[in-house]
């Protein structure tokens, strides 16, 4: 074939371009197709070869070089029907009800050998040895369904072209598209009226698995467009830009060209790779990294008492917890359901019934629970009390009243306290500072619970009555001059 041949443009400006472009095409299959002849041009076996060499070139050659036009007359696409595959235009719907696209180019399907049933310009059914796509009837022997499918059996495509730009829809028959691009996120194939497959936008190469025929699903991308990387979580993949990759919340870019975004473990908030002792940071609060500080590890839950990580473990029952110095158990700072009990540095999740002996249940001003040493000053205790009851109103501090002291010591008139010496207007009895008769606790001290209220000391008492006789004396005083005297005058 002349070298001219294989260089000739392809025109999309204008249909009469097209005619002209195809009419030159065609022709040079003819010339390519003569130049194919045997030299014996005398013997009929050789004029029958040749024959049947330039109808399969002609027909191969208008199938692959045939453009998409749109149009009114045979051969032409419906307007707005043209469709991409690769990088060439081809038919979905032809003009004529009785057209087809077959292998992209509008034709009526004579011989059935790739489009069995037409309907409205659209192939319906598919031969055997051809798969659908977008209303046509493709051959996986010949472009350009070679670029989406390697094998076809029954009417559908099985398995997928080797560049894997498009992927097989699972559960598609013969009369079903039967494989759909991996950018396409939008349109898909959609079998049975409820059950749609979609690709992934910008995606140039993907598989099918872990898609199945009983619900539709997205393709898993394996290469994305240039500039974009492939994300991959429990919900599938997706294309997204390199710096895009959350790499500080649960991802790691792992290496390659090019890279991918991968999710780390469960748990992980920043990891080196996929796998659970990659970890170099956790969930906050309900996880810690159970390995040496500047070191990758596998992340513990808070209520792991059992498996850990080596010495590395949570405490039973704990909802959030710090990760302790040393190999260990982790300090709990909430319980799930129980009362956080702390002792000896120890930290545990305990019932209420088991919060006894010195320890008290109840609840700090986060309303979180905690099961408190009365004499633990440091979380919530009295120091020196050693026997206690919830407080009424718990602060940030103090979370019970006293009501035994230890060493010789006596509770407080109020409770929150346990003193050596009895505070004034108070009697030792029994352990505990007692306010006398008409006085009341107050803190740490007896105030009067009757004819001093205020507080105030008995000379301010007297002070104000002198005052307020002098302003009363005063104000009867010039009362009686303005009536009296002012009316003699």
């Amino acid at each position: 074939m002349p070298s001219s041949a294989a260089q000739l443009p392809m025109h999309h400006n204008s249909n009469s371009v097209k005619d002209d472009a195809l009419v030159r095409r065609f022709t040079l299959a003819v010339v390519y197709a003569g130049t194919m002849q045997p030299a014996r041009q005398g013997r009929r076996a050789a004029g029958a070869a040749s024959l049947s060499m330039f109808l399969k070139t002609a027909l191969t050659l208008t199938a692959v070089l045939a453009a998409c036009q749109e149009g009114a007359a045979t051969t032409n696409c419906k307007a707005g029907k043209c469709i991409t595959i690769g990088s060439d235009s081809y038919c979905s719907d032809c003009a004529l009800d009785a057209e087809a696209p077959i292998n992209g180019a509008c034709a009526v399907p004579s011989n059935q050998d790739v489009c069995v049933r037409v309907a409205g310009g659209r192939c319906v059914e598919c031969a055997t040895a051809a798969f659908m796509y977008k209303g046509g009837c493709y051959q996986p022997s010949t472009a350009p369904g070679n670029a989406m499918c390697k094998a076809a059996t029954e009417g559908k495509c099985d398995t997928p072209a080797d560049g894997k730009t498009y992927f097989v829809v699972p559960g598609a028959a013969k009369t079903d598209q039967s494989v759909a691009a991996c950018g396409d996120a939008t349109t898909g194939v959609t079998i049975g009226g409820t059950k749609k497959y979609v690709g992934v936008a910008d995606c140039t190469a993907c598989t099918a698995e872990g898609l199945t025929t009983s619900a539709g699903g997205t393709a898993k991308c394996t290469t994305c467009n240039s500039g974009k990387i492939v994300k991959t979580d429990e919900n599938g993949t997706t294309c997204i830009a390199e710096a895009d990759c959350p790499t500080t919340n649960g991802y790691f870019l792992e290496s390659g060209s090019p890279k991918n975004c991968k999710a780390c473990a469960a748990n992980c908030l920043t990891c080196t790779s996929a796998a659970e002792t990659a970890c170099q940071s956790c969930t906050a609060n309900t996880y810690f990294l159970g390995a040496e500080n500047g070191q990758a590890g596998k992340c513990v839950s808070c209520g792991d008492a059992v498996t850990g990580s080596g010495a590395w473990k949570g405490v039973a029952g704990c909802a959030k917890c710090t990760k302790p110095n040393t190999a260990g158990a982790a300090t709990c700072t909430e319980c799930a359901s129980n009362y956080l009990k702390i002792e000896s540095g120890t930290t545990s999740c305990v019932d209420a019934n088991a919060c006894t002996g010195g320890f008290v249940p109840t609840t700090d001003s986060n309303n979180k629970k905690v099961c408190v040493s009365c004499g633990d000053k440091t979380n919530g205790g009295i120091e020196n009390c050693s026997a206690c009851t919830p407080i009424e109103s718990p602060t940030t501090t103090v979370l019970v009243t006293c009501s035994a002291c230890e060493s010789n010591k006596k509770v407080s008139p109020g409770g929150s306290s346990c003193l050596t010496d009895c505070p004034e207007n108070s009697t030792a009895s029994e352990g505990a500072c007692i306010c006398n008769s008409g006085f009341a606790p107050s803190g740490d001290k007896c105030t009067s619970s009757s004819a001093n209220r205020s507080g105030l000391s008995t000379g301010a008492i007297a002070g104000i009555s002198v005052a307020a006789i002098v302003v009363v004396g005063g104000l009867v005083g010039f009362l009686c001059w303005w009536f009296v005297c002012r009316g003699k005058a």
